[in-house]
């Protein structure tokens, strides 16, 4: 679910930072770009768009934090 919803914002041209303490999971990461990015169809990204939940989720250095948004 990760791996998707990064390369969905990656395709949608959000800047991502995602957080890794581990190699292995900053190569994931940097695969995601390569591999399931180009693979995302038109249907893909549409579909995926209609799941938002309006929030924005942050890693606090206390836990991890979603802030819901107003919808528009």
């Amino acid at each position: 679910k990760a791996d998707i919803a990064l390369a969905w914002n990656i395709r949608r041209g959000v800047g991502v930072i995602p957080r890794s303490s581990s190699a292995e999971n900053i190569r994931r990461n940097v695969q995601i770009e390569v591999e399931i990015v180009p693979r995302l169809t038109e249907d893909d990204m549409r579909e995926l768009a209609t799941i938002d939940r309006h929030e924005r989720c942050v890693y606090d250095f206390v836990g991890y934090v979603c802030l819901h948004s107003q919808r528009e």
